[in-house]
């Protein structure tokens, strides 16, 4: 589970999705996968590497509707890990 995150939606109209697009900011330590252990081996270099890398972004380039409800995004190109 990811604790603080910031999504910026841009121009997601709900009857037209793929007009819009999507800006996620997450900060990769606040990862909590419920253990102790695991939280403190994610956070190392081998996975996550928070000291290089506190943040993650994520940009989608479309998003399309998946229910009445609902619409999803996606990257087609890598998505981008930032440091400060």
């Amino acid at each position: 589970m990811i604790k603080q995150a910031t999504c910026v939606p841009n121009g997601i109209d709900p009857r037209h999705p793929e007009e819009g697009h999507l800006h996620v900011v997450v900060s990769v330590a606040s990862a909590d996968m419920n253990s102790a252990e695991i939280n403190s081996a994610i956070r190392e270099a081998a996975w996550f590497d928070v000291a290089q890398f506190p943040r993650g972004e994520f940009e989608s380039d479309w998003i399309t509707r998946d229910k009445p409800n609902s619409v999803y995004g996606g990257d087609r190109r890598a998505s981008r890990n930032h440091s400060r």
